[in-house]
């Protein structure tokens, strides 16, 4: 067995590629095709979000970082399953890695032997959904970070491994984003080293009976009232 990865990206500057990209190097993990979805304006607030790095003004264009890594680098919608599959066929490509997407369709996941692997700040299926920080404290969720095979549905599928992150009295919400986004590159570093060790990635089914909807501001904002109790709640002891 040996993995031959694609990473769905973004076109434009996004942090969270950047150190995708770069940890696959670092690690050794070459012959790196990247699809990268060029920019689309949407119309809701919460999604344009996703869409635009808190970093983006540090952030390296993707393609740069992929010149010299000696990655390909190709722009292609997401949807674009015929593009896709040809490109992942010269590629050779078996597993994927989502570093940037919206919702990526069946007929795109079963061109990968192997699956494609996404990072989410929060505990599944707790926390699915782009209001993952939200549903965390609503639902006095772990402050952990997921790894899973996607499948057709939003956060959801196979789980692969979660990874915990310390809470302290003085965080702040952004303390715990931050720490929380560190945690999914812990995980990524993980799946580096079982790549390049060409080990079986072990999985459980995740169980998601539902999906979590948008939250609206004002929603957020009563989340946020118990946010003291979850932080207590899971209160670092060292």
């Amino acid at each position: 067995m040996k993995y031959s990865v694609t990473v769905f990206a973004y076109d434009f500057c996004h942090q969270k590629t950047n150190d995708i990209l770069i940890s696959l190097n670092l690690y050794g993990v070459r012959n790196v095709l990247v699809i990268a979805a060029p920019l689309i304006k949407l119309n809701h607030k919460s999604e344009k979000k996703t869409f635009k790095s808190e970093k983006q003004d540090e952030a390296i264009h993707p393609r740069k970082i992929c010149a010299n890594f000696n990655y390909n680098y190709q722009v292609c919608a997401h949807e674009n399953v015929n593009l896709i599959k040809r490109l992942t066929l010269k590629n050779l490509s078996n597993i994927a890695i989502i570093s940037g997407a919206r919702i990526i369709k069946q007929n795109i996941i079963d061109l990968f032997y192997f699956g494609i692997i996404n990072y989410h700040p929060g505990p599944l299926p707790e926390t699915s959904g782009l209001d993952s920080i939200y549903w965390m404290i609503k639902n006095n969720a772990e402050p952990l970070a997921s790894s899973h095979f996607i499948d057709n549905r939003v956060d959801a599928g196979e789980l692969i491994n979660e990874c915990c992150i310390k809470v302290k009295l003085g965080d702040t919400l952004e303390t715990i984003k931050n720490n929380l986004y560190f945690a999914q590159l812990k995980l990524h570093n993980q799946i580096c080293q079982k790549i390049i060790n060409n080990e079986i990635l072990k999985t459980k089914k995740i169980v998601r009976p539902f999906k979590n909807s948008l939250m609206t501001e004002k929603q957020k904002k009563i989340s946020l009232i118990n946010f003291d109790n979850w932080k207590n709640h899971y209160l670092s002891k060292d």
